[in-house]
């Protein structure tokens, strides 16, 4: 039996898509309520095992030839859902903070001379605002939320996602690069 799994994940390696097919469909159903005991839409559950059998047949050549492939997927189901979980938190706090700003804007009167027109731009920037981060990659997004909405500092924000202070200023300045690119058309010049 051992050499049997060890040749289907000798042939997912060499690109078999048939056997990788039957894989998918064997396990899918089983993967996506796995899934559900860590993330309750169903929807996102499928897309979660669906993204992580995309990520396996591209990295398939680097796969080890001796895993267990049955455990091989449903770990990468759990830490997709792990990291799923942990973007929605930071997404869900951003929207919070961003929320409580406007909120806090409006109570100080800050927007109460506004016309209409101009609280239906102030309401379209802030969602495409939303709509840009949520589009940055996910590590560039996670590191950009952490620095901006929970005033983290570069070193906090190595320490806590185990990366160096390098690679948080490389993922800020793409961010911020993507920000700007996103939100060109929200920015008039005098």
């Amino acid at each position: 039996m051992a050499r049997f799994k060890s040749y289907i994940v000798e042939k997912i390696k060499e690109g078999d898509i048939h056997i990788f097919e039957e894989i998918y469909n064997e396990h899918y159903h089983a993967l996506c309520s796995y899934a559900q005991r860590f993330v309750f839409n169903s929807e996102d559950t499928q897309e979660i095992v669906q993204d992580v059998f995309v990520k396996i047949w591209e990295i398939r050549e680097t796969l080890p030839g001796d895993i267990k492939f049955k455990t091989y997927l449903y770990t990468a189901v759990r830490n997709r859902c792990l990291d799923y979980l942990k973007h929605l938190k930071i997404t869900n706090s951003y929207k919070a903070t961003l929320l409580k700003q406007v909120s806090e804007n409006m109570q100080n009167g800050t927007h109460a001379s506004e016309t209409p027109l101009e609280g239906l731009i102030t309401k379209d920037l802030e969602k495409s605002i939303i709509d840009a981060v949520e589009a940055l990659p996910d590590k560039c997004r996670e590191v950009f939320m952490l620095s901006r909405f929970e005033g983290m500092k570069y070193k906090e924000i190595a320490e806590k996602l185990n990366i160096s202070v390098n690679t948080v200023e490389t993922h800020m300045s793409r961010a911020i690069k993507a920000l700007r690119k996103s939100l060109s058309g929200h920015i008039f010049k005098k």
